[in-house]
C-alpha cells in the first residue's frame, strides 16, 4: 500500500503546493516543507480510500485545508510574476481549501462516494492550476535561496520537470463496465495489444506487449510495468516504461507513473482522464515526453473507436 500512497500524493501534492499562497496556519515554512506536508496529507487520503479508513481520510483532508503559509518573500515573488492574474491564481487556493473541507465532512459522514467525488475535483483543480501557472511560478520561486542566475535557471528547470504532469482526456460513449474492462483486463486490451499480461492487484503485472518482438534485452513493449493502485471502476494507476526508440531511458529501466480516472458523467457516457508523471529534466526525458504526448492521445482515441 505504500507505493500507491506515494504515487497519488506526488501527483497532486506538487500542484497543491504552488496554489498555497495563503492558508489558515500561522507557521511560516519553506515551499519544499509545504510540499512534503501536502504529499503526506494526500497519501493519507489515498490510503484511506484504498482501505476504507475514513478517519485517515478526514485527517489528510484537514491537513490540506490547514496547511502552513508560504513565506512572505516567496509570495511576493509570485505576486510580482503574476500581477493582475493573482486573484485568479488565488481562487485555485480557495477552491482547494473548500474541497478539502468537503472531503473531510464526507469522511466524517462515512460517505465514500462523496469522498471520491471531492478527490476527483481536487485533482482537477490542481491540474488546471498546474497548466495555467506551473512554469511561471516555478521560475519565480527559483530565485528564492539561489546564489546566481545560473542556479536559478537550474532550479527552475528541475522544478518544472518534477512538477510536470502529462494530461490527456476523452469522453467515450460506452457503459462504464466496458470502459473499465478495456483498461484492466488482458481480454479487454485486445484493441491495443493481442499479447498483454494484466493482473488487477497491487503489484500485479500491467504489461502491453503491442505485438512487438523482444528487444536486445529480451523485453517487449511494456514488460516489467505493474499495477500501483486501483479503485474498481474509478481509478487504475500503473508504472510505465519507455520505448526502444529512447534507449537511454529504456535500458536504464526508467519509468513514469500513470493514473487513469473514470467518471460516468451520464448513463452510457464515461469521461476518461489520464495523468502521467514522474518526469525528469534531460534531453532523453524530453523525447520521452514528446513520444507519450502522442502515444497516450492515440491510445485514448483507439479506446473511443473500439468501444463506440
Amino acid at each position: 500500500m505504500v507505493v500507491s500512497k506515494m504515487l497519488l500524493a506526488e501527483l497532486a501534492g506538487l500542484a497543491l503546493a504552488v496554489t498555497s499562497v495563503a492558508a489558515s496556519a500561522d507557521e511560516a515554512t519553506t515551499l519544499n516543507e509545504i510540499m512534503q506536508g501536502l504529499n503526506s496529507n494526500l497519501a493519507e487520503i489515498t490510503d484511506g480510500l484504498l482501505s476504507d479508513d475514513f478517519e485517515l481520510i478526514a485527517r489528510g483532508a484537514a491537513g490540506i485545508a490547514e496547511h502552513p503559509r508560504i513565506p512572505p518573500e516567496q509570495v511576493q515573488l509570485v505576486v510580482k510574476e503574476l500581477g493582475e492574474e493573482m486573484p485568479a491564481f488565488k481562487q485555485f487556493d480557495t477552491r482547494v481549501h473548500d474541497l478539502s473541507l468537503e472531503i473531510r465532512d464526507a469522511a466524517d459522514s462515512l460517505d465514500r462516494n462523496a469522498v471520491i467525488s471531492g478527490y476527483r475535483q481536487l485533482m482537477d483543480g490542481c491540474l488546471a492550476c498546474h497548466g495555467a501557472y506551473k512554469e511561471r511560478v516555478a521560475t519565480a520561486l527559483a530565485a528564492y535561496n539561489t546564489h546566481s542566475e545560473s542556479d536559478a535557471v537550474l532550479v527552475a528547470a528541475e522544478t518544472n520537470a518534477a512538477m510536470s504532469i502529462l494530461t490527456k482526456e476523452i469522453v467515450v460513449q460506452a457503459p462504464l463496465d466496458d470502459v473499465w474492462h478495456a483498461w484492466t483486463t488482458t481480454d479487454g486490451l485486445q484493441y491495443i495489444s493481442g499479447k498483454s499480461n494484466v493482473e488487477l492487484r497491487i503489484g500485479g503485472p500491467y504489461e502491453w506487449f503491442l505485438d512487438l518482438e523482444p528487444d536486445e534485452h529480451g523485453k517487449r513493449g511494456g514488460q516489467g510495468s505493474h499495477v500501483l493502485a486501483f479503485l474498481p471502476q474509478k481509478m487504475i494507476a500503473f508504472s510505465w516504461t519507455f520505448p526502444p526508440s529512447i534507449p537511454e531511458l529504456r535500458n536504464a529501466d526508467e519509468r513514469t507513473q500513470v493514473v487513469v480516472l473514470f467518471d460516468e458523467v451520464s448513463d452510457g457516457q464515461v469521461h476518461v482522464s489520464l495523468y502521467a508523471h514522474g518526469w525528469q529534466e534531460s534531453e532523453p526525458w524530453q523525447r520521452g515526453w514528446d513520444y507519450f504526448d502522442r502515444a497516450w492521445g492515440a491510445v485514448l482515441n483507439a479506446l473511443k473507436q473500439h468501444l463506440e
